[in-house]
């Protein structure tokens, strides 16, 4: 690996929490919650705007942009909490020479 998180990161490294809800299956129906911590480097990219696209009516764009190392396995849809406010994966972007992958974080609404 060329660039590693913790060289360029170095001190602004946090932990944070991260839940993952896992949906039902014949087994479990009601589903259950995973909730872990993993150290990131949270940061804001850009000013925030409106994308939008036919699949899902548009995404707000410029919310938060983060740094995780490829070990802490994150996927899109988990919840990560930043100063109390709760923030989803939109997207992911893996690294190919680096040991960790970028994402994107919107904020959620009324549970959303």
């Amino acid at each position: 690996m060329d660039f590693k998180l913790e060289e360029f990161a170095g001190e602004e490294l946090k932990t944070y929490t991260v839940i993952r809800e896992i949906e039902g299956d014949l087994d479990n129906p009601k589903g259950s919650i995973k909730e872990f911590s993993g150290e990131m480097l949270i940061y804001k990219q850009r000013l925030r705007g409106y994308a939008p696209n036919n699949q899902d009516g548009g995404r707000i764009q410029g919310g938060l942009t983060g740094k995780a190392l490829k070990t802490l396995d994150l996927e899109l849809g988990d919840i990560i909490i930043v100063e109390n406010l709760k923030f989803k994966i939109t997207d992911i972007v893996p690294r190919i020479y680096a040991d960790f992958v970028e994402f994107n974080l919107e904020l959620m609404r009324n549970g959303k």
